[in-house]
């Protein structure tokens, strides 16, 4: 479960960073790039003498024909399939690989039937205290 945690903590991490206020993706960028579009598209429809209002501008920058379109819905199902279903995989895997590499067994554990005594931080913490066993 603990790599699990992680796995789910760094991901979160890795997401507020991608749209944090000074990454490239940020609030203020998208904004700027939503304002940036705005004032280009009123400008364009004045200097051609066309109306300009809010519906027009979202059907020129979403336009149904390229939405739409079946090459469009094919690359929103693989993305789909590549986000959902393989990172899911992908997932699986590292928390499998996590959960097998702590349970590996030394094949010298198979021979003496003794188990393995695991040298770590918790072992020199233990012992380190001055507690004195009988």
């Amino acid at each position: 479960m603990e790599a699990l945690r992680w796995l789910v903590r760094d991901e979160w991490t890795r997401l507020v960073g991608t749209f944090a206020a000074g990454s490239p993706y940020g609030a203020p960028a998208l904004c700027g790039a939503l304002i940036f579009t705005l004032v280009w598209f009123f400008l364009r429809r004045r200097a051609r003498g066309r109306s300009t209002d809010l519906k027009t501008f979202v059907r020129a920058v979403f336009p149904r024909r390229i939405l739409l379109h079946p090459s469009s819905l094919v690359d929103m199902r693989l993305w789909a399939l590549n986000t959902l279903v393989f990172a899911s995989g992908y997932g699986l895997l590292v928390v499998g690989a996590f959960f097998w590499r702590d349970r590996r067994v030394d094949p010298r554990v198979w021979r003496s039937r003794r188990p393995r005594v695991a040298a770590g931080p918790h072992h020199a913490d233990r012992h380190s205290r001055g507690t004195a066993r009988l």
